[in-house]
This record gives structure tokens, C-alpha cells and sequence, in this order.
């Protein structure tokens, strides 16, 4: 939960602050280490993409039979926040080649990423991480995650609705497991899902919600009620 209170918090920074372009390095990923705003959104995403591939591998324990409701629904969210980064089916209905990761990321590359952190330190500190960086390692198998970050904004870029889609899923995630002073209000989230560019993909997300199992618990339901007004007025303006 802490990791992903560190990445929520990065995320509204972001969105706040993305027209500043610190996420700006135009494929000189040699030089991450030395961009504090860019080197730090990619490590806060890579320590919770690490915690949850370490819980999913260990998933194994969770027997669906036995387990409390909320030990699923968390094993759930794991996977639906990396299905949100890598699944193309969240752009189903527009133009986009499933082929090349533009604007979507491999499971893979995720992987390789999380076993790199895992094989230098099992905690892998952001000093240790920066230093990496400083030293020109990892530039090879972080590069799927440069890309991705690489001047991203809200400039009307799949890439961008993806992150918002992520971030939405993030906010419900920590709604739903954290305690309450890490809450995201309703009215936060749709002001969130206003920053869509393609209608598509609110959609999609809203109905890959129930396929991925995240749709009908407390939460996911009152997710579900606070997007829909919001997809009806994307969807307007986007006619116009």
C-alpha cells in the first residue's frame, strides 16, 4: 500500500504538472539517471510492479475455497493494474497495432524489468536504483519503460489514456485496501476520467472491470456508478 500511495501521489503530480515536460529525455535514456522527476516516476512504478509480481508468483497459496473475499479481490486488482499497462483490448475499437508496444507495454518487458531489481537487492532502495542509473546500467531493460514515459503528456496520446486508466484502477485499489486518509473522493476520480482523450478506452476499461473481477464488491460498484456520468459526457464532446 505504501508503494502505491507513492505512485498515486507521483501520478496527480504528474497530471498536474505534465505540460513542464520532466518526463522529456527524447530517447537519450543514457542520461535517466540524471532527470530526478523522470528516474524517480519510473522507480515508484517499477517498486509496486515488483511487489505485485511477487504477490502474484506466490498466488499460489490463495485458495479461492478457503480464502476470505478480500484475499481474492486483492489477488484481482494485482493482475487487473498489470492488465491495464500491457492488455491492447483496452483499445479495442480504434486504430493501434497490437505488434508494436507504442503505447501499451509487453508482459515481458515488465518481468524482465522486475527480476533485474530483484537480482541486484531484494528491496532495491532508490539510492542504490539511482546510482544504477548514474552508472549507465539497466538502460537496456528499462528501455520499455523510457519509451512509455518518454515525453508523455495529455496531448491527446494513447499512451496518456492508458496511464489515466491505470491511475483510476490505482485510486479504487487503494479505496478499497487502504485506510482512510488515503482515500480518492469520487469527485477526484472524475475529474480523472475527464482528462480521457478517447472515449474507447473509458469504455473498455469499464467493461473489462467485471471480466478482470474487480466490478462488484462496495468499491468497484461505487466506482462504477461515479464513471458512468463522466463516459456520457466524454462521449458527447468527443462527437463534436
Amino acid at each position: 500500500m505504501e508503494a502505491a500511495e507513492s505512485l498515486n501521489h507521483r501520478l496527480w503530480n504528474l497530471r498536474k504538472n505534465q505540460a513542464q515536460d520532466w518526463l522529456k529525455l527524447n530517447g537519450h535514456y543514457e542520461e535517466a539517471g540524471q532527470h530526478y522527476y523522470f528516474r524517480t516516476t519510473i522507480y515508484r512504478l517499477l517498486v509496486l510492479l515488483k511487489q505485485l509480481k511477487e504477490f502474484q508468483d506466490q498466488a499460489i497459496y490463495i485458495d479461492a475455497r478457503i480464502a476470505e473475499k478480500t484475499d481474492v479481490l486483492f489477488l484481482m486488482y494485482a493482475k487487473a493494474l498489470e492488465w491495464t499497462l500491457t492488455d491492447v483490448a483496452l483499445f479495442d475499437g480504434l486504430p493501434y497495432d497490437p505488434n508494436n508496444a507504442t503505447d501499451h507495454l509487453f508482459k515481458g518487458h515488465i518481468r524482465v524489468a522486475c527480476e533485474v531489481c530483484d537480482g541486484n537487492n531484494a528491496k532495491f532502495p532508490l539510492i542504490e536504483f539511482e546510482n544504477c542509473l548514474r552508472a549507465g546500467k539497466f538502460t537496456e531493460e528499462f528501455s520499455p519503460l523510457y519509451r512509455f514515459f518518454d515525453g508523455l503528456s495529455a496531448n491527446g496520446s494513447l499512451r496518456w489514456d492508458r496511464l489515466v486508466a491505470f491511475h483510476i484502477l490505482l485510486c479504487s485499489f487503494i479505496n478499497t485496501f487502504g485506510y482512510s486518509m488515503q482515500r480518492t473522493s469520487p469527485q477526484q476520480i472524475q475529474e480523472l476520467a475527464k482528462s480521457f482523450r478517447h472515449p474507447e478506452i473509458l469504455a473498455n476499461l469499464m467493461a473489462w472491470r467485471e471480466k478482470l473481477g474487480i466490478n462488484s464488491d462496495k468499491e468497484g460498484k461505487k466506482l462504477k456508478r461515479t464513471l458512468k456520468p463522466i463516459f456520457k459526457v466524454i462521449r458527447k464532446n468527443s462527437t463534436h
